[in-house]
């Protein structure tokens, strides 16, 4: 035995235990300090984060504690595993090399050339940046690192936040997404972690960040999706996503957020689509259609009746003899192409709703031939529904239509447009029209039929009754192409199994489902063999038992016509003197100015992009949302193929001259936008489709 050797060992450990006392003194004494500057700028930059941790008290109780090296460390009093390991720092240093050195770590966007037979502006010039970006992809190498400009990243966790300073050391993130489902977790980070240095960083910088706390699954990407929407929608074209530490929290919510994804990427409208929409507008406006009147609802006398909403599911086939038997006992409501089914199966609803703006909906309605069918059906729309609509029913009632330009046209010129009411949750199928009519009007007790939100057989997407088949139940090319490509989805189906779906479905389903949430009082019947709905009690067709209470229908509808929706009486004359071209068309000429030079860095491409932006949004915050609903879409389509493209390979000067190519086909869009806008009065949709041919 060596004594010399076991006292230098005693000493050595005695001498770090002493330097980690020292270190643990010198931690308690910095802690609280690094509280209060992390608190104060919070309260300077992200006061509802001040308000929720000002007086905190944690529901899990923890303390801190520091080895030699005196990095602050998290230990739970309910387990006996510190959160890091020996160095924290290194830990949190390794992870963050990990992923910035991993090309396949970013994620982007892919788009395809598209068929364009309504000849929209915005599909010429998406394909033509489309085929350059196609031409250039062969003589490029795909990406090998993250690089240090990165649009977006999603941080699913803080920990203590140390990582941070080291992303930030190594990139900038234009916009920044911490996601912490553990609020603890987060109030100790404001002890270890010097955010008052990193919210004055990413303020001088003009850079971003959004701070996600105590999430949950259901409700992460309805959130994120919402801030991307604050920001730039485009920069989730370009993302990096890690996980920091692990829980069953973060999975879940990581899963939920890839299986939903596509919330980000889609439905973003584009600039011909809103031309006419707001062409629609003006002209239905112009014929002093009733509008939906805010807080208004049907009598309640009326509100207990039943209500069947019928989509044109694959399972409306099998629900006819339902509808046959109870027609006489409860309001019918179709939504869509179910009215060539109901018309072929010798049923006639009493409400018919539309959503679409493109002429195939009055089409549609006239490949019934019988006019005399239409005539005494009450429709109900939104206010972007083609005009000649009006023509094929005798009673009509529109609804304003969110995130439209017609809305916010109005709402700036025309008073009484306040006391008119957007009919939400009515996007994105028209079955969610038909369940948000439903809901607004005040009916207590809906039945969803043919509401499938899935199919569990390619050849049969759609009822067989309907125009989507012929006559000896054979589907139609035309018609079924798209319908009939192969989902990507499995969904719990609403009688046990699985049915097949596809990404708007999903949508569809979950904008249902919330509504469905949000009306407490109200009793949801799902009889759809298609995709459950949370909220709607599974009920068979041969479950369905109704009251044979007869009732006189023509009253609830004619309540519904004049006393729910009621005309405007709108001088269009003097309204449409007001659409400011002069602001469109400055706008587009600065749009060209800003880009109309050569681009040799990510950095500067988005900063460009951010500049535009934050131009476009003060044109809303003045009053002229409008101009902005017309050109949003177009700019994150636009962005997005930029910002996909630009990081899909690595950087060189080839990448570069292609990238200002298809800048170039950018800039000859929004050019060619502003003799489209001029033409805004007269953008009626008349492009025939064929579809019906």
């Amino acid at each position: 035995m060596d004594i010399n050797k076991d006292i230098e060992s005693l000493e050595a450990k005695a001498f770090i235990l002493k330097k980690q006392k020292e270190q643990e003194r010198a931690m308690i004494e910095v802690l609280p300090v690094r509280f209060e500057r992390n608190m104060d700028a919070f309260r300077r930059y992200i006061p509802t984060i001040y308000k929720e941790f000002n007086s905190y008290k944690p529901k899990r109780e923890f303390d801190f504690f520091c080895n030699d090296n005196g990095i602050p460390n998290l230990l739970w009093r309910d387990d006996p595993r510190p959160f890091y390991g020996q160095d924290p720092y290194l830990d949190c240093k390794q992870q963050i090399e990990r992923i910035l050195n991993r090309g396949s770590s970013i994620q982007t966007l892919n788009f395809s050339i598209e068929d364009n037979p309504l000849e929209f502006i915005h599909l010429d010039f998406m394909n033509e940046m489309m085929h350059k970006q196609s031409a250039a992809s062969e003589s490029l190498s795909p990406i090998t690192s993250v690089g240090s400009e990165i649009p977006l990243m999603f941080m699913y966790g803080v920990g203590l936040g140390y990582q941070i300073s080291y992303l930030y050391e190594k990139c900038r993130p234009s916009l920044l997404f911490i996601i912490e489902p553990d609020m603890d977790l987060f109030y100790a980070s404001l002890f270890t972690f010097d955010w008052f240095v990193l919210l004055d960083y990413i303020n001088e910088e003009n850079l971003k960040i959004h701070i996600f706390l105590g999430q949950n699954k259901d409700d992460i990407i309805q959130d994120i999706t919402v801030a991307s929407a604050k920001y730039g929608s485009y920069l989730s074209s370009a993302s990096v996503g890690f996980w920091h530490y692990k829980s069953n929290d973060i999975l879940e919510l990581i899963k939920k957020t890839k299986q939903e994804f596509f919330f980000l990427v889609s439905g973003w409208g584009f600039f011909d689509d809103n031309i006419i929409a707001m062409s629609h507008t003006i002209a239905n406006v112009k014929r002093n259609i009733p509008f939906l009147v805010k807080d208004q609802k049907i009598d309640k006398q009326w509100e207990d009746v039943p209500l069947f909403i019928v989509g044109n599911g694959p399972s409306l086939d099998a629900a006819i003899n339902l509808l046959k038997e109870y027609q006489e006992y409860a309001l019918i409501l179709s939504c869509g192409s179910a009215l060539s089914a109901l018309h072929r199966a010798g049923i006639k609803p009493d409400i018919h709703v539309q959503v679409e703006r493109t002429k195939v909906v009055p089409d549609s309605h006239r490949i019934l031939n019988d006019s005399a069918y239409l005539k005494d059906i009450l429709f109900l729309s939104v206010d972007v529904i083609h005009p000649d609509c009006a023509e094929q029913f005798n009673r009509i009632g529109l609804a304003f239509k969110g995130f439209e330009p017609g809305v916010s046209f109005l709402d700036k010129h025309a008073r009484i447009t306040a006391q008119r009411d957007i009919l939400r949750s009515a996007n994105p199928l028209v079955g969610n029209t038909g369940l948000a009519t439903a809901c607004r009007l005040g009916f207590k007790n809906i039945y969803l039929v043919g509401i499938d939100n899935g199919y569990k057989s390619d050849s049969h997407h759609h009822s067989k009754l309907s125009f989507y088949f012929d006559s000896k139940g054979k589907s139609k090319e035309k018609l079924s192409t798209q319908i009939a490509k192969k989902s990507r989805h499995l969904v719990p189906g609403n009688f046990g199994g699985e049915v097949e779906t596809t990404n708007m479905m999903i949508h569809s389903r979950t904008v249902m489902e919330r509504l469905i949430d949000s009306y407490k009082d109200t009793h949801f019947y799902n009889c759809s063999d298609g995709a459950k709905i949370n909220g709607a009690k599974p009920t068979s067709c041969e479950h369905v038992k109704l009251n044979r209470f007869a009732f006189d229908k023509s009253k609830v509808l004619e309540n519904i016509i004049t006393e729910v929706y009621k005309p405007m009486n709108i001088d269009l004359k003097a309204l449409t003197e007001s659409l400011r071209f002069d602001l469109f068309y400055d706008f587009i000429d600065r749009f060209i100015l800003e880009w109309n030079k050569k681009f040799l860095t990510k950095k500067d491409i988005i900063s460009c992009m951010s500049i535009t932006y934050d131009y476009l949004n003060t044109i809303a915050i003045c009053g002229y949302e409008y101009i902005y609903r017309c050109l949003i879409g177009s700019i994150n389509y636009s962005f997005s193929v930029i910002l996909s493209f630009l990081y899909k390979f690595d950087e060189s000067d080839d990448l570069y001259i292609s990238v200002n190519e298809i800048i170039d086909s950018m800039r000859k869009y929004f050019s060619a936008m502003k003799v489209k806008y001029a033409g805004t009065l007269d953008s009626i949709d008349r492009k025939e489709h064929g579809l019906f041919d």
